[in-house]
């Protein structure tokens, strides 16, 4: 084996290996539990931070209007795609590792979007203040929501048509 094959084997090892460590992450966000094993349990429970956490705390009584667990379901949707980036860099590239081939973009996307949704969950909880933790999500939520605005419009108007 020469030391450039060896060195590919490495990387594919190092993204495979984080990808497997950001499973309990990805059943946390997915609202099953893991177990100690690395297995999953589905359960029909929704997710809901633990009781007297700072988390659970951030999420008491804060907009009910936009549903319960405002702070932990904005929190969360970042984890689920950074673990989702993960598996599919690992796919890829080890895919990619059994045909003798380099597929370096795609790989590099998929990790690039891993970290940079893994630092929008930490950029919104990691603020000690829970008012800004939680304005930090309010302005997330709206970041998003802002450029489908033109579509929600257009789905209300077509379902007051029907009604």
């Amino acid at each position: 084996m020469d030391a450039a094959w060896s060195q590919k084997l490495e990387l594919v090892l190092r993204i495979t290996e984080r990808a497997v460590r950001t499973w309990p992450l990805n059943e946390w966000a997915l609202l099953r539990p893991a177990l100690s094993d690395g297995a999953s349990k589905s359960s029909p429970r929704l997710f809901i931070p633990d009781k007297g956490s700072s988390l659970g705390f951030d999420d008491l009584g804060f907009m009910p209007e936009l549903g319960n667990r405002v702070v932990s379901s904005t929190a969360r949707f970042p984890v689920m795609m950074a673990t989702d980036n993960l598996v599919g860099a690992a796919q890829a590239h080890g895919a990619a590792f059994q045909q003798q081939r380099t597929n370096i973009a795609a790989v590099a996307s998929l990790c690039r979007c891993a970290i940079e949704a893994s630092a929008k969950t930490i950029w919104l909880l990691a603020d000690p203040s829970r008012e800004e933790r939680r304005a930090r999500c309010l302005g997330f939520t709206q970041s998003e929501r802002q450029p489908q605005e033109g579509f929600i419009r257009i789905e209300e108007a077509s379902f007051k048509t029907r009604h």
